[in-house]
């Protein structure tokens, strides 16, 4: 499942756990070296005097929304495929409110690194006028959509609880990637749903977790080759569903407590 192919715009909830189902979730802007989601500011607004989008990022887009289409498309910028819950009769990209004549389309932009950023273009009137050009914050529910994972990397299910099951069989060590283990109840984890049960189960190797907007963790495990595999979960109860893979450079291990390998 591709999902730029998402039959329409969900919830953040179901958008990131259907994510973390392929390891390449929708996307709002990579998460920093932390891993952990920011939101974003908007960055433009339209100059209506001047017939361009005031933007940092993008500069000189015309207001005009057809042009401005046509100029982020020249930058490399690409038409999302998630199918507007309210297409606009000329423009099926938009997602329109027949109430007040407002509407939004998505793009997609890539970085040098293959991570794939949601990038908001809101109109409104007839024709179109480009109002804002903004990265979505996460709330909106469009996490970055993450490179494939290395080809070396282990074959992990969808669910963290089932990889990790999988990455112990294979002779990965769970890090000690915090002071303290992360405790869990076992019953919730592999069930993936919130249950009224107490936590029964530390998982050390998860370095930290955010407590608020799509619910990322990143943890840490030792291959058996002594390579250290980073992994970020999406969506609660935490940790969640797969949602990026990667082997840790050594500058993001220098912040794992001492004897984070647990030699």
């Amino acid at each position: 499942m591709n999902l730029e192919r998402c039959g329409q715009r969900t919830s953040a909830l179901s958008l990131a756990l259907s994510a973390a189902l392929i390891v390449s979730a929708c996307d709002g802007r990579k998460p920093p070296e932390s891993e952990q989601p920011v939101d974003t500011t908007v960055i433009s607004r339209a100059g209506a005097a001047s017939g361009v989008v005031a933007d940092s990022q993008f500069p000189g887009v015309p207001a005009d929304y057809v042009a401005a289409r046509a100029d982020l498309l020249r930058r490399g910028l690409v038409i999302a495929s998630d199918k507007p819950e309210r297409p606009d009769a000329q423009y099926p990209e938009l997602d329109c409110d027949p109430a007040t004549g407002a509407c939004s389309g998505l793009f997609l932009e890539t970085d040098a690194e293959g991570w794939r950023h949601y990038v908001v273009v809101d109109t409104e009137g007839a024709p179109p006028r480009v109002t804002s050009i903004s990265y979505p914050p996460t709330a909106r529910g469009l996490p970055s959509i993450p490179p494939a994972p290395p080809a070396d990397a282990p074959k992990l299910s969808d669910s963290y609880w089932r990889a990790r099951t999988e990455l112990l069989a294979l002779g990965y060590r769970p890090a000690k990637a915090a002071s303290e283990p992360r405790r869990v109840c076992a019953q919730e984890m592999a069930s993936g749903e919130y249950l009224d049960c107490e936590a029964d189960t530390d998982l050390p190797e998860v370095e930290t977790c955010s407590g608020t907007g799509m619910g990322f963790c990143t943890v840490y495990w030792i291959a058996p080759d002594r390579r250290v595999l980073s992994i970020t979960t999406i969506g609660e109860p935490q940790p969640g569903g797969i949602y990026h893979i990667a082997w840790a450079k050594p500058a993001e291990l220098e912040s794992l407590p001492e004897g984070w390998r647990g030699e």
